[in-house]
């Protein structure tokens, strides 16, 4: 984690300066790294060393519970710090917005779903969609995981 942390510096100290958001993923990925990679621990010496750039920590652990602990620790730990709900579970989404705030959850979509939709008739935002309207949170928290968090967050 220190390392990768490390090596990230130079892009943090630009983004640090212009205060513009980043995303990180979480869990596996298809294109052939190394498990370790989609853990985040290492967001978590970025957060602490650049209060300055909002963290997006997407896929929020894509589903598993261990990697969701990891990703609502850290940002429990640091209030510019966002989860989103690609690829999540519905009641992973209704325990971030129940401990962190809606206003710190982000709807998303992933690409990932449309090579799947071949064995699936569902499109990939009726999917997305889902985990959020059957997480059970309030119209209110839906309205800001929906829109608000980004809109806030990216000042549009």
């Amino acid at each position: 984690p220190s390392g990768i942390a490390r090596d990230l510096e130079p892009l943090m100290n630009i983004l640090a300066e212009h205060r513009v958001p980043i995303m990180f993923l979480t869990a596996w990925t298809q294109f052939g790294t190394a498990i370790w990679h989609g853990m985040p621990l290492f967001i978590d010496a970025l957060a602490e060393s650049y209060p300055e750039v909002p963290i997006i920590i997407t896929k929020m652990g894509r589903g598993y519970d261990f990697l969701f602990e990891m990703c609502l620790l850290i940002a429990y730990k640091y209030e510019h710090v966002y989860l989103d709900t690609v690829q999540s579970k519905p009641e992973h989404v209704a325990r971030a917005v129940s401990e962190l705030g809606a206003d710190r959850v982000i709807f998303g979509t992933d690409w990932e779903q449309t090579w799947t939709a071949v064995k699936t008739p569902d499109d990939l935002y009726t999917r997305s969609l889902a985990i959020v309207e059957d997480s059970g949170i309030s119209e209110e928290d839906k309205n800001w995981v929906l829109g608000a968090t980004a809109a806030k967050l990216y000042g549009i």
